[in-house]
């Protein structure tokens, strides 16, 4: 115990010290929990509330904590945690962070009278002077409220949910409208926006489903992203003569959406027949998604349509694009109900993923100039969908019986749902089938995940394995398709049968532990980065030559790691299959109280305690910065009643249900060390060669570079799935994490352009 008594009085100096000079250090690098409150000190020496776990029907917030006043509440610190009615705000608070008090049952909030910064009306919260509404309490009932006079300024989320509000009365003097202000108010059927209002915020309406009309006064000069997205009741908007700026998906997922007008005096915006253009008619802007027309001829002026301008349209059954066109951006054409065919003029140059759940869209044809960004995802779930042509001249794409290959036809890239599988013959040029390609056929999926393998002429493509240890790929298999054991952190090793023939490009890609694979001599195709970062791969076994081996097709591409040995005249009976890490080791030590594990060649007995709340103290911020911390470990091997130190290398596994947290070791001397633990099935697991004091702790949202959704201070591929997983609920997200990390395109929405712009960046075209 002498060590845990030495790093603790050191740590208890640097509180002391930090303690005297607070203006001088940020100490804001760890959470204390108690009476209900998480609280962190802040640049001030004061206390900023982080978090509320209790049930108080009246909750007061303190004013003072063990004397240190409390001067802030962080964003989303209350959000949606107050079990009671009743907000009191005291004297000592100055700052209020967005959706701090977003909670579903507050009724009323009380700001204490000597408070220099809010204040209360009516149990609704204003600045001292009563010119910005901070937050109206969602738990309400009135079915109207009038904004005093004196408002010039809506906050961020200041309507949050808006109760059971229906009509809102907005003053004269209103200039600016916040974000997401009136965010899901889905009981406003009717707001008056005065003249003399200048700027709408990004998402300020979004969500308003009973709005039916929106008129945008003349002095309105801004109108910011995803404005009035999901307003699904809204059917005619005005746009006065000074907007200046607008950002993009204004009207997204607006489904009943029938006119938008423009003043003639606009200088940057025009509407033609309902639809909105910008003021040359260069760029389509939003054609309404109710708007009755059969048909409809794009300008010839137009040489970009932007993003989801064609959204959940249900008339229109035919689109003629103009020789001038030549982007069609991302989400374009998405659930348009009526929609039939669909030529793509040679003047096209970038398409992005457009086209999808379109039911009765049947044939397509792609122009000779034309670049599908993500093809694989491009007209997808379109059931009626039989045939994709593309022009012979096209430099990227070919069309063989409908289906849409690259342009030597060595790749499938989409497969029409119209199709019949058992009745197409893949080519015998093809070499990689995309684990897209053939997603939308019926009972892909389910064979998918109920079996591991889907065939089309028999050939695999995708093997989805969600076990423990190798895996030995059944006979029959011909080809192994893209990305088919991308990232399953769970396989030691892989044995292929006789019959694969080819390997698809990444498909041993992000294994993070596989050690072995099994290559028959029969495969004379390898894709791109096969092995990409699967370094812990250091065994192939090869059943032909290393004369057979150099003639594999693309096999200087194939991203053999450096480390790996290549074994020749292998058989498959002679596969060696790899161990786990925990069998590694002569012996393995379970501490019953904390479940932490420990597998080591060291004999010995293991101690690992648990470190109370009160005895966790702050290192340097720069060392664990804006952190949350979960638990101290003093962990320690003994032999005869003495501490020892491993013989060698150990490795430790510690519980949790928090995949986001790390490990630090904490040195003697004071400092953090990040031991890289990754998460596995509920344990963060790594390896050290002596024990101290370590501690698990959460870097906050904000830390990370947005697009790194798993938080583990790498943007990748990995990223995207997660994206992918959260918007088909098979994963959840905290709020920090949606808010700083997944909304990659700053839309203050996270939904499939996230993922497709991570996958982006990875890829470098961002």
């Amino acid at each position: 115990m002498k060590k845990r008594a030495e790093i603790l009085s050191l740590f208890m100096a640097v509180i002391m010290i930090l303690c005297c000079f607070p203006i001088s250090v940020v100490a804001d690098s760890f959470v204390i929990a108690g009476d209900n409150f998480e609280y962190v000190l802040n640049e001030e020496g004061t206390y900023t509330i982080t978090g509320y776990d209790g049930e108080d029907e009246i909750l007061e917030i303190p004013a003072y904590i063990d004397g240190v006043a409390v001067t802030e509440l962080s964003s989303y610190s209350l959000y949606n945690d107050i079990v009671g009615y009743k907000l009191i705000i005291p004297e000592t608070i100055k700052k209020i962070g967005g959706s701090a008090l977003t909670c579903n049952n507050l009724t009323e909030i009380e700001v204490h009278p000597d408070n220099e910064f809010f204040c209360d009306v009516d149990g609704v919260i204003y600045n001292k002077d009563v010119s910005m509404l901070i937050y109206y309490p969602e738990g309400r009932e009135e079915l109207s409220y009038t904004v005093p006079s004196t408002v010039t300024e809506l906050g961020e989320y200041s309507f949050h949910y808006g109760g059971k509000l229906e009509k809102i009365e907005l003053p004269e003097g209103i200039k600016k409208i916040g974000k997401r202000a009136f965010y899901y108010v889905d009981t406003l059927k009717e707001i008056n926006l005065p003249e003399g209002l200048e700027s709408i915020a990004s998402g300020a309406f979004m969500g308003c489903s009973e709005i039916g009309e929106i008129h945008i006064p003349d002095s309105v000069k801004a109108i910011e992203t995803q404005t009035f997205s999901d307003c699904s009741g809204l059917r005619n908007v005005y746009i006065g003569s000074s907007v200046e700026s607008i950002g993009i998906e204004i009207f997204l997922s607006c489904s009943s959406l029938v006119n938008i007008s423009v003043s003639e005096d606009n200088k940057i915006l025009c509407a033609e027949n309902g639809v909105l253009f910008n003021k040359d008619k260069t760029e389509l802007i939003k054609y309404p998604s109710e708007k009755s027309d059969k048909t409809y001829a794009v300008p010839a002026t137009v040489t970009k349509i932007q993003k989801q301008a064609f959204d959940t349209v249900d008339f229109l059954e035919e689109i003629t694009f103009p020789d001038s066109l030549e982007t069609i951006e991302e989400g374009n054409f998405f659930r348009c109900q009526e929609l039939k065919s669909v030529e793509i003029p040679d003047s096209v140059k970038y398409m992005g993923y457009c086209f999808s759940w379109c039911p009765k869209l049947e044939r397509v044809f792609v122009g000779k100039n034309v670049e599908i960004f993500a093809p694989y995802s491009t007209f997808a779930y379109c059931d009626l969908l039989v045939s994709i042509e593309v022009d012979e001249d096209n430099p990227y794409y070919s069309s063989l019986d409908g289906v849409l290959y690259n342009k030597d036809i060595s790749k499938t890239l989409k497969f029409p749902k119209g199709l019949s599988t058992s009745e197409y013959k893949i080519p015998a040029s093809v070499r990689e089938l995309d684990g897209s390609a053939f997603a939308d056929q019926e009972g892909y999926s389910d064979e998918l995940w109920e079996n591991g393998e889907v065939y089309v002429d028999d050939c695999l493509l995708e093997y989805d394995y969600h076990g423990k240890g190798n895996v030995n790929v059944k006979t029959g298999v011909r080809v192994i398709g893209v990305r088919a054991f991308w990232a399953e952190q769970e396989i030691w090793g892989v044995s292929l049968p006789d019959t694969t023939r080819i390997i698809g490009s990444m498909a041993f890609s992000s294994m993070m532990y596989l050690q072995a694979v099994y290559i028959p001599e029969s495969v004379n195709y390898m894709g791109n980065d096969v092995f990409f970062a699967s370094d812990m791969c250091y065994d192939i076994y090869y059943g032909g030559s290393e004369q057979q081996w150099s003639r594999i097709e693309n096999i200087e591409n194939a991203g053999i790691p450096e480390d790996a040995t290549v074994h020749f005249q292998s058989e498959g009976n002679d596969f060696v299959n790899p161990v786990l890490p925990e069998d590694m080791y002569e012996n393995s030590y379970v501490d019953e109280e904390s479940g932490i594990s420990v597998f080591t060649d060291t004999d010995a007995q293991l101690s690992a305690e648990n470190i109370t709340s009160e005895e966790i103290v702050a290192s340097v911020d720069e060392l664990l910065p804006k952190a949350t911390v979960e638990a101290v470990y003093e962990i320690n091997l003994h032999r005869d009643g003495e501490e020892i130190q491993p013989e060698d290398v150990v490795l430790v596994k510690i519980p949790t249900n928090n995949r986001f947290a790390r490990v630090y070791r904490m040195e003697e001397d004071g400092t953090l060390t990040d031991m890289n633990a990754r998460y596995e099935g509920g344990y963060l697991v790594f390896t050290t060669s002596h024990f101290s004091l370590y501690t698990l702790a959460q870097k906050n949202a904000d830390e990370y570079e947005r697009g790194d959704v798993d938080m583990d201070e790498t943007v990748n591929v990995r990223d995207a799935t997660m994206v992918q997983k959260y918007l088909a609920s098979l994963t959840e997200l905290e709020q920090g994490v949606l808010d700083h990390l997944a909304d990659f395109d700053e839309s203050l929405e996270v939904t499939v352009r996230d993922a497709t712009a991570i996958q982006k960046f990875v890829a470098g075209l961002l």
